[in-house]
């Protein structure tokens, strides 16, 4: 499902997402390997300092990983 469309000097780029099996099994994977690195290295993060930026850091590059998983397009895959 396509959401937004730019144009510019005639080049169009849609961005989009797409909802199917193989990208929802992708999807479990990456929420597995995810949710045991975070919980591990918040673990071995536990007491320092940056804790807060540490754990928005690895947030940030999960949303990436989803952003691939679920892109319909090469832009789209070039940002996440």
């Amino acid at each position: 499902m396509d959401f937004f469309v730019v144009g510019v000097f005639g080049i169009e780029v849609s961005f989009g997402f797409v909802f199917d099996f193989v990208s929802l099994g992708f999807f479990m994977f990456v929420s597995f390997v995810s949710g045991i690195v975070f919980f591990y290295s918040l673990m071995y993060m536990e007491g320092t300092i940056d804790m807060r930026r540490f754990g928005f850091l690895v947030f940030l590059f999960v949303f990436s990983m989803f952003l691939l998983v679920f892109s319909s397009s090469f832009f789209l895959c070039l940002v996440g």
